[in-house]
């Protein structure tokens, strides 16, 4: 992974989609992939990576990450306003994580929502994959879309979008 950052010239990754939450929500979350939850169906989704938070931030940096999300989701209403002041207490995110808030879709819905546009940004679930990050940074290589698209997915879009 060092040599895809240093061929990009990259001073490192940003993942926008590492789950740190709660620890009672996720167990929950853990659990739900464990037992194949409704919404999984019959898809084979382990958890590779269940860990304390602090090992779990420590194995990013590993893969040369240098800041992440703690990509929170209510799935039910009443949970983003907990999960917004879990997010905005530094002390409970792991170092490196960016500050982020979540919102329940049902909750939110109107011309605002409906006007945001996604940008790409590496979106590397970390805690479900089993395939290794090397494996998914090649992925991305053989879109053949150039490496100003890899420069901007791995880094430049979150480092405009979160004002690095």
């Amino acid at each position: 992974m060092r040599r895809f950052r240093e061929r990009l010239g990259l001073p490192g990754l940003i993942d926008v989609h590492t789950h740190f939450m709660p620890e009672r929500v996720l167990h929950k979350v853990w659990n739900y992939f464990d037992t194949n939850g409704p919404l999984i169906g019959d898809l084979e989704w382990p958890i590779t990576h269940r860990k304390e938070e602090a090992e779990r931030a420590a194995l990013l940096r590993e893969f040369g990450v240098r800041s992440f999300t703690a990509m929170l989701c209510p799935h039910k209403p009443g949970m983003a306003a907990c999960l917004n002041t879990w997010a905005a207490d530094s002390a409970r995110r792991p170092p490196d994580c960016l500050h982020t808030a979540t919102l329940f879709p049902v909750e939110h819905s109107g011309p605002g929502a409906a006007g945001l546009r996604k940008r790409h940004q590496l979106d590397r679930d970390r805690t479900r994959r089993s395939v290794s990050y090397v494996h998914e940074l090649h992925a991305l290589e053989r879109q053949e879309l150039g490496e100003e698209w890899l420069r901007a997915v791995c880094h430049d879009n979150a480092v405009r979008l979160f004002l690095l």
